[in-house]
């Protein structure tokens, strides 16, 4: 008896030295969890990525009153499909203390399958919606135990939302267009029209520190084209001439372009890139080529109000 008790104690500080010793805070929001090891911030959205266990963590802060709606459609498995995805099953977790509901999806990646868990849950100060993505292998880095239970952890931390955006490196004035609003990291602003997931291809923004170097004016032109082409969440097919401009005082390009979403969709894009002294800056705007037209006069008063710290 004594031997398989100190066995579990074995396997428990096996396990307790795999989690980080504080809990990992989404950036933009009051969620927490522990994470494996191996797992750091991202650059392109509000989460985590786990590159050896071929896994992502997505994270999610609504107001407090948008629960119901969002079990209503996460249960829903047309949402899943709109997103290409299909919803297998709704369950629970056990132990979980908020109300809440946890999915199972799936979608395809190449010639593989991806399983995707969504826990949404209500607290009486936020509705938080946390996402793991989990790339299935044939040994996958990240098993769906192991996320479950990486869910479960899940807790909000004291504080608020807003003051991830005070140590944003600039400003923006933001048109009342733009609902949702959230710092994804200490370098990058997310504005989308609706809350994620919201309308497909609704007016969105992403306002970022996009460089810690000076770009010499004979590379900006490239710089710019450069990094829309390089864009994951936009596959960029046309862009008209970038015209010469100013920003805040400074120096800086614009540029429409034309491109596609991950789904093929139609996509209409306005960008602008602000060249400091010793930083580079990028305001990007995109959505449906008809919502573009409503919305492009708030993407550029959007550009025009910004202003580096």
């Amino acid at each position: 008896m004594r031997a398989v008790a100190a066995c579990l104690c074995l396997v428990l500080a096996i396990a307790a030295g795999d989690a980080r010793a504080e809990p990992s805070v989404i950036a933009g929001t009051r969620l927490a969890l522990d994470l494996p090891r191996g797992f750091v911030p991202s650059t392109e959205f509000t989460g985590f990525v786990g590159k050896a266990a071929g896994a992502t963590v997505i994270g999610l802060q609504l107001p407090a009153n948008s629960f119901a709606a969002m079990r209503s459609s996460l249960t829903d498995p047309t949402t899943w499909k709109n997103r290409g995805q299909l919803l297998v099953d709704v369950k629970s977790l056990p132990g979980f203390p908020h109300e809440h509901v946890l999915i199972e999806s799936q979608r395809k990646v190449g010639q593989g399958t991806a399983q995707i868990w969504t826990l949404a849950f209500s607290h009486p100060e936020l509705t938080g919606i946390v996402t793991v993505n989990i790339v299935q292998r044939p040994q996958p880095g990240l098993t769906p135990e192991a996320a479950k239970a990486m869910l479960k952890t899940l807790r909000v931390v004291p504080g608020s939302a807003a003051s991830q955006a005070a140590k944003l490196p600039f400003s923006v004035d933001v048109p009342d267009r733009f609902t949702h609003r959230q710092a994804v990291s200490p370098q990058r602003l997310f504005l989308k029209e609706t809350p994620p997931p919201g309308v497909p291809n609704d007016p969105t923004a992403v306002v970022s520190l996009e460089s810690n170097s000076a770009v010499a004016p004979r590379d900006r032109d490239t710089f710019l084209r450069l990094r829309l082409y390089a864009l994951q969440s936009i596959r960029v097919e046309t862009l008209e001439e970038p015209r010469a401009t100013t920003v805040a005082g400074l120096p800086a390009l614009e540029v429409i372009g034309v491109g596609t979403s991950p789904k093929r969709e139609p996509i209409k894009l306005y960008a602008v890139a602000v060249f400091g002294p010793q930083q580079t800056y990028m305001i990007l705007a995109f959505a449906d080529p008809n919502r573009f037209t409503l919305a492009i006069d708030d993407m550029k008063a959007l550009a025009k109000s910004f202003k580096p710290l």
